[in-house]
């Protein structure tokens, strides 16, 4: 296999090792072989995949250079939203919910309904969530605060209700502290 290569081998090793280009590692590495005068062989054998495979990836790293060695675009389904109705639809759900969702939290049902009502497209629930997930959200997060909590008077409630219980325990002689956290 006659390949020649214009980012020198040392860059080339080095971007093997990076993690970004794990995808490609073991394409970058027959190429790093063929360079070093290797035959298809015996690159397959390091690598444990067959000759064909070695010859097919470095011929392309020959033709098209790096980019070659990324992944063609893959027939299939196409999404459902259009990258610009995504970029609304992530812009709405950091927005939060709104006075017309009469909602105070979303979940996933509500997500849902985002998506018939202004995308016009249809989701079940496990497809919302695998956009959400897809989109770098996550189903955990910490119990929604209500906008008229108010953290002094819960301050002053909870005060009240560990009088309430060191009072009983003075009254009983019983150890009630385990029913402050319950």
């Amino acid at each position: 296999m006659i390949v020649s290569s214009s980012i020198p081998l040392p860059e080339l090793i080095s971007m093997a090792n990076l993690k970004k280009h794990a995808p490609i590692r073991d394409r970058l590495r027959a190429v790093i072989y063929a360079l070093q005068n290797d035959t298809a062989e015996e690159i397959a054998q390091q690598l444990d995949r067959p000759a064909s495979w070695v010859q097919g990836w470095v011929y392309r790293y020959r033709d098209f250079g790096i980019e070659g060695l990324k992944d063609l675009p893959r027939s299939g389904k196409p999404p459902k939203l259009a990258p610009h109705e995504l970029t609304q639809f992530i812009v709405r759900v950091l927005e939060g919910p709104q006075k017309r969702d009469e909602v105070f939290a979303f979940v996933g049902r509500d997500f849902k309904k985002i998506l018939l009502e202004e995308f016009e497209q249809e989701f079940s629930l496990s497809g919302v969530y695998k956009l959400l997930h897809s989109i770098g959200f996550s189903g955990l997060m910490p119990r929604p605060r209500h906008e008229k909590n108010d953290p002094k008077v819960m301050k002053e409630c909870l005060r009240r209700r560990l009088d309430l219980f060191a009072n009983s325990k003075k009254k009983t002689g019983k150890d009630t502290s385990d029913l402050v956290h319950g």
